[in-house]
């Protein structure tokens, strides 16, 4: 380890966080990029490739939407989906250069939060009047016909009120987040 004196003789303290950031960037980009011209196809390829990860079809289409589903949801012998008798669905909007809003179904089984699946949906391409809700209609119609069918669903109030999850999971308890309750 250099020790401070070594460092005030290089120009160490010009370097930016930018300039950080753009390197590591280039050192780890080939550990996730596969197809630099595509992020779309560079997902896809991506989640194909790991163990246990599966692509939800009827839900790929490139620009706008990608969903799969975790290896906590397809393996059935490990993970009984009889004992996720309650979901918890959580979205990100806003917060990547790419405009894809991420959307997640976690369950709690045996006090450990697992992740099942995940929606990236990009909504600034969609001009189609509720594009948006049959995407995540879809989704979650997916996940209850793999037979994902639990009895309480906890969400916030903006998810709970415009995709309508009740039609979905007839027979649910939805739930609000405590933010979402204090905000009413």
């Amino acid at each position: 380890m250099a020790d401070g004196s070594q460092l005030k003789n290089t120009d160490l303290h010009t370097i930016t966080r930018q300039q950080v950031y753009n390197i590591w960037m280039s050192l780890t980009r080939r550990e996730w990029e596969r197809d630099p011209r595509d992020d779309f196809r560079s997902t896809q390829m991506l989640v194909e490739e790991q163990g246990g990860y599966f692509l939800i079809e009827g839900l790929e289409e490139p620009g706008v939407s990608l969903a799969f589903t975790t290896p906590c949801f397809n393996d059935k012998v490990k993970y009984y989906r009889s004992k996720m008798t309650e979901i918890f669905i959580d979205s990100t909007f806003g917060t990547n250069k790419h405009g894809y809003e991420l959307y997640c179904v976690l369950t709690e089984l045996d006090l450990v939060s697992l992740p099942l699946s995940y929606l990236l949906l990009d909504t600034r391409g969609i001009r189609e009047e509720g594009k948006r809700g049959s995407r995540l209609t879809a989704w979650l119609t997916a996940l209850r016909a793999s037979g994902l069918k639990p009895t309480v669903v906890h969400t916030d109030k903006d998810f709970a009120g415009n995709y309508l999850i009740q039609p979905l999971y007839f027979g649910t308890e939805l739930i609000l987040s405590v933010e979402c309750q204090l905000q009413a």
